[in-house]
């Protein structure tokens, strides 16, 4: 298994708009250390999500999401955090073994 643990790779976190329930995705950097991991958008995005922080404590999975390389990290309060990421079987793989 590939270790993130330091690491920050290239990211997209899918942002689900309140209105249209239109979805976009916002580029930026997923960092991960021993305790979460966080997405930290680029600057040059249209819409923002600013820095959204995602303990290990707090996932319940990480699974595949339908669309190529799409990772959904579930929360325990059912919130779904949709990602898009390189080596998607890698980075689901390292959650899993972070939560139990």
């Amino acid at each position: 298994m590939k270790d993130y643990c330091g690491k920050t790779i290239s990211a997209n976190y899918v942002h689900v708009g309140a209105v249209f329930k239109t979805q976009e995705a916002i580029g930026g950097k997923l960092s991960f250390d021993e305790s979460g991991m966080e997405f930290n958008e680029h600057k040059l995005n249209v819409r923002s999500v600013g820095t959204v922080r995602i303990e290990y404590a707090d996932i319940k999975e990480a699974k595949k999401r339908g669309i190529l390389n799409g990772v959904d990290v579930v929360t325990n309060d059912g919130t779904v955090h949709m990602l898009v990421v390189s080596h998607r079987k890698d980075i689901i793989e390292f959650i899993m073994s972070k939560i139990g």
